[in-house]
């Protein structure tokens, strides 16, 4: 059987998908992050807001780039997630240190 060799094209495409794909992800699970019972009292004032306000923005922007407004290459979905990282790690990282510790 004789191995397909993809174009460079293909790759391209597929990392951009791929990107995208985690992009999505990332937003969708601090979402359900965010609704979990037992985080709620742990956000600072404002902090929940933020997070969810980056989330937004970053799935209109998503919408964007589906609809070729704004780059929609690889570069740009990882560049944007990181920049919704940025927001949300060290948010996240404090609500973590205020959960009590669990020996597993």
């Amino acid at each position: 059987m004789a191995s397909r060799s993809r174009s460079p094209t293909a790759c391209r495409q597929r990392a951009k998908w791929l990107a995208r794909d985690r992009l999505v992800v990332y937003c969708f699970t601090t979402t359900n992050t965010l609704q979990q019972g037992k985080l709620q009292d742990k956000f600072e004032l404002g902090d929940r807001d933020k997070v969810e306000k980056a989330v937004k923005e970053t799935l209109d922007w998503l919408e964007q780039a589906q609809r070729a407004e704004v780059p929609n290459n690889q570069a740009a979905y990882e560049a944007k997630q990181k920049e919704l990282e940025g927001v949300v790690n060290p948010i996240m990282m404090n609500v973590i240190i205020k959960l009590p510790y669990r020996r597993w």
